[in-house]
């Protein structure tokens, strides 16, 4: 898996509900897969370093969240 890290300085509050300050995510590449992923505490999600720490522990091949059976009868289709 691939990690790359990054950080976002929003020039206005976000929401709300948003924390001020810093934003840390993290777009990741497994194999063809791509998803970013960038945390929002407010709304109950757990910290990025959590986060890529249950996705380095995954199993191959599974999301590891009940998902599998779902995916595998989407419509996927593989991009060129």
């Amino acid at each position: 898996m691939w990690v790359w890290r990054y950080t976002l300085t929003p020039k206005r509050r976000l929401s709300g509900i948003a924390r001020p300050g810093l934003r840390e995510g993290a777009p990741i590449r497994n194999g063809d897969g791509v998803a970013d992923v960038h945390p929002w505490p407010e709304l109950g999600d757990a910290p990025l370093d959590e986060q890529l720490v249950r996705l380095a522990r995954m199993p191959p091949g599974g999301s590891g969240f009940g998902f599998d059976d779902l995916l595998e009868k989407l419509p996927w289709k593989k991009l060129a």
